[in-house]
């Protein structure tokens, strides 16, 4: 009686676990995508940051020596991090590296110029802003829907010290 009752209910839930796979499956393919994708976007976050501060440290300091006959600080700063993101693997052809003079009361940033007298010892910012979407390992139509304009941004804060 047993074996005819355990025979009848196996026939009864004969291909449940497929349809809980086609099911589930999808979910668990969203899921294990988007924390790809959220990992890539941290990763170049952090890439940026890193491009950043290098672009600003030598902003921060002594240029003297450094910087080529002909060729401004504010051009080496930006191929300096430029230059960083393509060794780093992130494209730059959208890459949008900005040196910004941060005013004392609050006011627009404008660009910052080192060659000026009047900027030794002021504030300056570096940024540098790409659109999500050149660097996503996504397909476009999928992150079209989702993100479609995204732009990851890192900036930092420095001093200018030498003249």
């Amino acid at each position: 009686m047993l074996s005819k009752f355990r025979r009848r209910c196996g026939d009864q839930r004969r291909g449940s676990a497929t349809i809980e796979l086609a099911v589930c499956l999808p979910m668990l393919f969203v899921l294990v995508f988007g924390v790809i994708e959220v990992g890539r976007a941290l990763e170049v976050f952090q890439v940026l940051t890193t491009a950043v501060r290098e672009g600003g440290r030598f902003g921060a300091t002594d240029k003297q020596g450094f910087v080529e006959e002909g060729e401004s600080t504010n051009d080496k700063i930006v191929a300096d991090v430029t230059n960083y993101l393509e060794a780093s693997g992130i494209p730059t052809g959208l890459a949008d590296v900005e040196i910004l003079s941060i005013p004392d009361s609050g006011g627009t940033p404008v660009p910052f110029d080192f060659e000026d007298p009047n900027n030794h010892l002021k504030n300056f910012q570096v940024k540098v802003s790409i659109p999500y979407s050149s660097v996503s390992q996504c397909p476009p139509q999928v992150l079209a829907y989702f993100a479609p304009t995204e732009i990851i941004v890192a900036q930092s804060t420095f001093r200018n010290y030498h003249k």
